[in-house]
């Protein structure tokens, strides 16, 4: 998941090395209506001798479904099966302030109820224009009934932090595949892992950080595995200057824990 990642075309480029030789699935592109778009970029940056995927979050207030399947259509004609959706309804932040005088009717996208509604409606109308065989992998977030839904009828993964998860496993037991997002903090000893966690500003964020030694770092990967949990969305913490030890656990387990 890129959040704190050098998003210009030579950090895409520089980012695209080391998913590749690290055997990650895919990787997250978030959506921020302040930041230029991924998939414009990743058209420009794409390797075609990499097979991880490129993860597009969408918000469904933004684009129609129309456009969304023909810019899906139009990417893979440059190569098929390189990207993949998160699809999502979006939380609007305070500093968006482009979407104050959305030219869409504004009254149907002002609450998370209504966007949601809306993503459900959207999801379909986009799985009606496409042939079967064109359906891409689609992962939705949430945990609201409508969303868990949605997801279990249309989506093939679900995805959610890791400590929701695990406040109510059950609630996901309808979906596909189970997706929990997390951050990992690997150290050569415990404290160490500790310590960087506990230095994280926003402190609510340790309830959904997994660290440790790397040999404590799987086996909590392996025990979310045990309750249901079928992939991993593993991202980092600003404070974290020695990452490349979650980028090493991944490459010395070609990609699978």
């Amino acid at each position: 998941m890129s959040v704190h990642d050098e998003n210009s075309l030579d950090g895409l480029r520089k980012n695209s090395k080391i998913l590749n030789e690290c055997n990650y699935y895919s990787n997250l592109l978030v959506y921020h209506s302040t930041n230029n778009d991924y998939w414009i970029k990743c058209a420009n940056v794409l390797d075609l001798s990499h097979r991880f995927k490129y993860l597009f979050a969408i918000r469904t207030y933004a684009i129609s479904p129309e456009y969304f399947v023909m810019m899906y259509r139009a990417f893979n004609e440059i190569q098929k099966n390189r990207i993949m959706f998160n699809i999502v309804a979006g939380d609007i932040h305070d500093n968006e302030t482009s979407v104050d005088n959305i030219l869409l009717v504004k009254e149907n996208f002002d609450t998370v109820e209504k966007r949601v509604e809306y993503t459900n409606l959207w999801i379909q109308k986009v799985l009606s224009l496409l042939n079967d065989e064109e359906i891409p992998e689609i992962v939705m977030s949430g945990m609201s009934e409508k969303t868990l839904t949605s997801a279990a009828r249309f989506a093939d993964y679900n995805l959610c932090m890791v400590n929701t998860y695990l406040d109510n496993p059950k609630a996901f037991s309808g979906n596909k595949n189970k997706m929990v997002c997390a951050a990992l903090v690997i150290r050569q000893n415990y404290e160490d892992a500790e310590e960087i966690v506990n230095q994280i500003e926003q402190k609510h964020q340790k309830a959904w950080t997994i660290f440790g030694t790397e040999k404590q770092v799987i086996k909590r990967i392996k025990y979310l595995e045990s309750i249901g949990v079928t992939d991993l969305m593993i991202r980092t913490h600003r404070n974290d200057d020695q990452f490349n030890l979650i980028h090493n656990l991944a490459k010395n387990n070609n990609g699978v824990i």
